[in-house]
Order: C-alpha cells, then structure tokens, then sequence
C-alpha cells in the first residue's frame, strides 16, 4: 500500500505529522486509480485542516485539480492491482490530464501544478464559513455527543454532514432534543424526524416553532398563579400537623 522509497523519504520525513498522517488517510480512501473526491469529508473526520492539504500539494505528493478531485501522485509506485481486480476510476476526465512517467509517478500534461485549485478551495471556504458561523453557537457534533453520552462514528458523522446540506442547525439540535426526550437516542429516529419535517415542508426552526403554536392547548398560554397563603393559615396547618404527628385530637 505504501512505498518505503516514498513514506521514509526526506521531503516526506521532514513535513508535520499531521500532514504525513493525512496522506495516509487519502491514500486508504483512493480509488483504484489513486483519485480522491471527498477530500473535505476525509479531513473533518479526521481533524486535518487546510494547511495540511496544502503542504501535500505544495511537496507534490497530491496533484488538485479544477473539479475538485485529488490524485496521489506515487500512486502507480505505492500500489499494484492485478486486471482481474482494478476498476477504473470514474475521474476520467481527470486522468486523461495525467500521463505516468518512467519512475510511475504521475505527472500533468500541462505546465506545472495547480497551485491549490483556487477556485474550488475559494467555494469550499464561503461553505465553510457559513457553517462554521452556524457552529460558533453550538457545535453539531459536541451536542449530540453531550446529549447522547458516546463518541460519533464516522458513519454517523458523515451523516451529519448529509442533514448539514439540508437542515440547519437549530433544526438538528432540535430533532437530537426530541429524540433525547423520547428516549430514543438513535440516528435512525433522528432520521425520521427530519424526514417528517421535509415532507411538511418546514425549512426553519420558525417553521417548526408555528406549527407547535398552532396545536399548543389553549391553557398553556393562561398565566396560572399558585394559590396563595397567608403566614397565618400557614402557621395554623403547621400546628395541626404536630398536633397530628403527636396523635393529640384536632379541635374543631
């Protein structure tokens, strides 16, 4: 899987572990051809930043392209598939822009190596932003691990990601709230929960918060006042509940 001309080169030694670590992530998740495509996923399951993709870049051991895809560029030298087990990759746009060169590393056909497939990691970033500004009131992730007392798998976190796409924050803390109050801390009840609120339409948690008015009972917006005592007949029912306690006889 890994080339030790490659992994316990120099150029690779001397980067972060972090970014050594994150090639490695890539590498497992590459399809037969060496292509990556969800990259960002990868990263946020694993706690990579940006910075680590851009060392990989800027050392050349990953070449980006425009669409978004990656490609471990020592693919050819870390792995070897016989025919009966290769699928080719589904990127082939992307792979009729690369030719292998004698040593089997890929190589672009056109002049140099995009420097960060800007545009991309421009889109990338305004998404980012938005969720993360989502996120700075409270963490999607923290919250459901808080309410649900376990550590998210990647599945889990990966479906996330998915109601991330369609639902916004309060609505997905508010399903994980529900399904916490129905004891039913499943991703499977969650699920269904949104799956009602698509169907009904609902695109905000003002949305939700109309529809709960609308059925709410009319008692619920009365303001109830307890009953109120006075010290005196407080006092009273004190004495005769020592009265009681001390099985004395209650006058009239």
């Amino acid at each position: 899987m890994f080339d030790k001309t490659i992994t316990n080169s120099d150029e690779f030694i001397e980067m972060p572990d972090s970014s050594q670590n994150l090639y490695f992530h890539l590498s497992m998740n590459a399809d037969d051809d060496g292509f990556v495509n969800n990259w960002k996923s990868i990263m946020r399951m694993t706690g990579h930043k940006e910075d680590d993709l851009k060392v990989l870049i800027s050392k050349q051991f990953i070449i980006p392209f425009e669409t978004g895809v990656i490609v471990i560029r020592h693919w050819r030298i870390n792995n070897y598939l016989r025919n009966d087990r290769y699928t080719e990759t589904k990127f082939k746009d992307e792979k009729s822009q690369l030719y292998t060169d004698k040593n089997l590393v890929y190589q672009l056909y056109t002049d140099g190596i995009p420097r960060i497939e800007e545009n991309r990691i421009e889109e990338n970033r305004i998404e980012e932003n938005r969720i993360e500004e989502n996120r700075q009131e409270i963490n999607i992730y923290d919250f459901i691990e808080n309410n649900y007392q376990r550590s998210l798998s990647s599945l889990e976190i990966t479906k996330i990601d998915e109601w991330e796409k369609e639902f916004s924050i309060d609505m997905l803390k508010r399903a994980i709230e529900i399904s916490v109050m129905s004891r039913k801390q499943s991703f499977q009840y969650v699920e269904g929960i949104l799956r009602n609120w698509r169907s009904r339409g609902f695109k905000t948690l003002d949305d939700i918060n109309e529809e709960q008015e609308k059925i709410k009972p009319d008692w619920m917006d009365k303001n109830i006042q307890p009953n109120l005592v006075s010290e005196e007949e407080e006092q009273k029912f004190k004495e005769q509940m020592e009265k009681l306690r001390k099985g004395e006889k209650l006058c009239g």
